[in-house]
């Protein structure tokens, strides 16, 4: 008998049209949309005729009936076509102000090929687990996440790895450990736009299927990118941390809170007993006013805002306006980077060529002690 949902000819027509409507959306449509035939992603059965499936991944089978898992469907080389955040090939990542062909939040390529734990996350799909650190850095026994979740209960496993979502993942529902479960319906979700700015308690309402942040999607993940064509991260001018739970920084705060909240932790003003988060540049002006040389924004040290239904090119930072504000992505990739702590330039570096004299990144806001 054959089984017409997983025939060869339909996966593979399947997939070949998957990669260009992850990003090739109806107008409007958020990127974690997929549209097309369900057997693009989907099969009724693990084998056919007692042979399992081509074009099954090498780990099947997968919950939802699903071909691949997260890392089979986005490993690849960028062209543009979708957002591929591993890949097998050195992606291209000019320092000096291209971000070349990987997405917004980075590449996994980097730690994946062994050039070092530090250099992304050991997402345990896809990676080894960290040689040095068994839990995230900063992690904080018991403390609540700013959702109002606790990651892991409080409690994380010793030498148990990040995901890709849920539990103990970044993607998705928290409070869900299976992490297919955890992204239930969040590719076939739809928004109205490309702007988050109620985030829902469903994977789909979310900035970047970030479950609870707000933020504005870029439609080809940056791997376009220009003053006024990028993400715009959610930030609030908060240094103490903790008012608003939708910013972009406070999911990195679920498992890696010392570094940037409580009060007690980082301090609400210079001296810093650690580099301030969700802080705007414009609350002190002098070598912060001048960001980026005064030639508005940059994609390679991008800044949060606190309205994020604008793509702001160039934003004010001679005052408190919310729209010049330091983000936990203003310095690190979400996903990984060449660069040691996931860092978007070489820290230790004396020179960035095309970027800033001095000291790298550090300088593009702190313009006066370059």
């Amino acid at each position: 008998m054959k089984n017409i949902a997983t025939t060869s000819e339909s996966l593979a027509a399947g997939k070949a049209l998957l990669a260009v409507l992850l990003v090739l959306l109806l107008p409007g449509a958020v990127c974690a949309v997929i549209t097309g035939p369900c057997s693009g992603c989907h099969a009724m059965h693990f084998s056919q005729d007692g042979t399992i499936l081509a074009e099954w991944g090498s780990g099947g089978p997968y919950g939802a009936l699903l071909t691949d898992d997260c890392a089979g469907c986005h490993t690849g080389v960028n062209d543009g076509s979708a957002p591929y955040v591993n890949s097998t090939t050195a992606p291209i990542y000019n320092s000096s102000g291209s971000i070349g062909n990987i997405p917004a939040g980075g590449s996994f390529y980097w730690v994946n090929q062994a050039q070092g734990d530090a250099r992304g996350h050991n997402v345990d799909i896809l990676s080894t687990a960290d040689a040095t650190l068994s839990v995230p850095p900063g992690f904080e026994a018991g403390r609540d996440a700013a959702d109002g979740s606790r990651v892991a209960g409080g409690n994380w496993p010793p030498g148990q790895q990040v995901s890709c979502s849920g539990l103990y993942g970044c993607h998705g529902t928290h409070s869900v450990a299976d992490i297919t479960a955890a992204l239930g319906g969040g590719h076939h979700g739809s928004l109205s736009n490309d702007t988050v700015t109620n985030p829902g308690t469903v994977p789909y309402v979310g900035f970047r299927m970030l479950l609870g942040i707000a933020g504005k999607e870029d439609p080809d993940w940056e791997y376009t990118f220009s003053a006024s064509d990028h993400n715009q991260y959610k930030g609030v001018d908060d240094p103490g941390g903790g008012s608003d739970s939708t910013t972009i920084s406070t999911l990195c705060a679920r498992c890696h809170g010392l570094f940037h909240s409580p009060i007690n932790e980082m301090g609400t003003s210079s001296p810093w007993l650690r580099h301030p988060n969700d802080f705007d540049l414009g609350n002190s002006g002098g070598e912060y006013a001048n960001y980026n040389g005064g030639s508005g924004y940059n994609n390679l040290i991008p800044l949060g805002s606190t309205n994020i239904t604008t793509v702001l090119s160039s934003p004010t930072v001679t005052s408190a306006a919310g729209e010049a504000i330091i983000t936990c992505l203003s310095c690190h990739r979400a996903h990984g980077s060449p660069y040691l702590d996931s860092l978007r330039w070489d820290y230790a570096a004396a020179y960035v060529p095309g970027l800033t004299d001095g000291f790298g990144g550090c300088a593009v806001c702190h313009s006066s002690k370059n």
